[in-house]
């Protein structure tokens, strides 16, 4: 969701600065008496000159402006649910659940108490956790030996929180070349 809000927030934000841009120059062509530029807006402002704020179509307006308003304010005031896994708890009657954020937490935990691994990166999404972890040691041998104990150490963890869904995952581990020193 936070995509689209920020894709809308964009379009929005390119279509007041374009309308003000082409306010600016409507008001700057007619200061120097000339005809509308891009809006033909003399026929507009003489229809609003001649409609009262008690008409009908006046007081329509109104009200689906502020009622689209009281919309736009109360989706913003609703408050956005935590991204949480759902777990196998032993009471079916309590919900149980854990957040990406402490699930992101306990795996990049485990990843770094295994041997060998110097930092790691964890991403949890609904589906999948993917754990990117970094090692000193040299060879791609051993990388590769230190991915599967990686893996490892990851599925007792998320085995042991008794997810009722368990994200996919993926690792990877990268090596890191140390400088060599003259």
């Amino acid at each position: 969701m936070r995509v689209v809000e920020r894709i809308l927030s964009l379009l929005l934000a390119v279509a007041v600065i374009l309308g003000s841009v082409v306010l600016a120059l409507e008001v700057l062509w007619a200061a120097f008496g000339q005809d509308p530029l891009l809006v033909p807006w003399q026929s507009s402002y003489a229809r609003g000159n001649a409609q009262a704020w008690d008409t009908p179509p006046v007081r329509i307006a109104a009200v689906v402006l502020v009622v689209l308003g009281l919309l736009l304010l109360l989706a913003e005031l609703t408050p956005r649910r935590t991204p949480r896994l759902q777990m196998i708890g032993s009471d079916p009657t309590i919900d149980t659940a854990i957040t990406r954020r402490s699930l992101r937490s306990a795996l990049l935990s485990a990843a770094r108490q295994v041997d060998g691994v110097s930092s790691a990166r964890v991403t949890v999404s609904r589906r999948k956790a993917s754990v990117t972890a970094i090692s000193r040691l040299g060879s791609a041998d051993t990388a590769q030996g230190l991915t599967g104990e990686l893996e490892t150490a990851l599925r007792e963890r998320l085995d042991s929180l008794q997810l009722a869904k368990t994200p996919r995952l993926r690792t990877r581990v990268n090596l890191r070349r140390q400088a060599r020193s003259t």
